[in-house]
């Protein structure tokens, strides 16, 4: 009885966790990272403008309702502010009152609705000059670019500065997440394998490996989803692949057990055992997702 009052409660608790990330606004969100080089000891601020006027959550700036504004008069960054407010863009684009100060970091990240097609503007409060880059439409949920600075460091007039920004996607992230969610994922099963009597030691190695294998072709599939169409996309397949690792992994577990008379436990529970671990690892996997997105 302890062992199922125990399964339960890892059951709820890989259930709960990503829940209550979920109501804590934590699930996973499209971002956009930038990391500049060759802006020197230049002070400079960035923001990205937008090809349309607001975004989920942002907006353009209301002159006939100013309080609105997240920076009034009196605030540190209030003057910054303003003038991106005031900016004109050739093409335009538009200011979402969101940016950020790079001078020491060299790196602007927006998380939460960013714009999909969009401009890069960095404003140099020292020569009171501002340099844009060209149009960019994102191809992937988490976007990375890089964006190099030339003439910026060398000139005080900024009038032969250019920026030039490359794709710069993260893959050691997403090799680093995979490598977690192996380990994780296996160590989760073990555990709950262990509440279910499945204790022979060859009946482990077989949960490892099919777990390794099942794991890659998983998540590759879902970073690709996530890469090239979001979250959305994602997590519906999320549903389908899991059940299939469900089937794959109860068939291969339920072979063993005929093969292999010395594991004593019925084909039942090695089925329900397929169910909670792969629920588990479910709940695992969101929860990583959401820290990690």
């Amino acid at each position: 009885m302890k062992r199922w009052v125990a399964a339960l409660f890892s059951i709820l608790f890989f259930a709960l966790v990503p829940f209550s990330a979920a109501k804590a606004d934590l699930g996973p969100k499209p971002s956009i990272s930038v990391t500049f080089e060759g802006a020197g000891d230049s002070t400079y601020y960035v923001t990205l403008l937008s090809k349309e006027a607001s975004t989920f959550r942002y907006t353009t700036y209301d002159w006939e309702n100013p309080d609105s504004a997240p920076y009034q008069k009196g605030d540190d960054s209030y003057e910054i502010f303003m003038k991106f407010v005031e900016y004109v863009d050739d093409d335009s684009f538009y200011f979402l009152q969101h940016f950020e100060n790079c001078t020491e970091s060299n790196t602007f990240y927006w998380s939460g609705s960013p714009p999909w097609t969009f401009k890069i503007l960095i404003y140099f409060p020292d020569t009171d000059k501002f340099l844009s880059s060209g149009i960019i439409t994102c191809d992937s949920f988490n976007s990375y670019y890089k964006a190099t600075l030339s003439g910026v460091a060398e000139s005080t007039d900024l009038n032969d500065a250019t920026i030039a920004v490359v794709n710069n996607y993260d893959y050691f992230r997403e090799v680093k997440l995979l490598l977690m969610r192996i380990v994780l994922t296996i160590a989760t099963e073990l555990a709950i394998a262990f509440l279910f009597d499945l204790c022979n030691r060859k009946m482990f190695r077989v949960i490892v490996i099919v777990n390794v294998i099942t794991q890659v072709l998983l998540f590759g599939t879902l970073s690709y989803a996530e890469y090239k169409s979001g979250f959305l996309l994602m997590i519906l397949l999320y549903f389908v692949l899991e059940l299939l690792v469900f089937i794959v992994e109860g068939c291969t577990y339920s072979l063993y057990r005929r093969k292999n008379v010395d594991l004593s436990v019925g084909y039942g529970r090695i089925w329900l055992y397929a169910l909670i671990a792969n629920a588990a690892s479910f709940a695992l996997g969101f929860w990583l997702y959401s820290i990690f997105s």
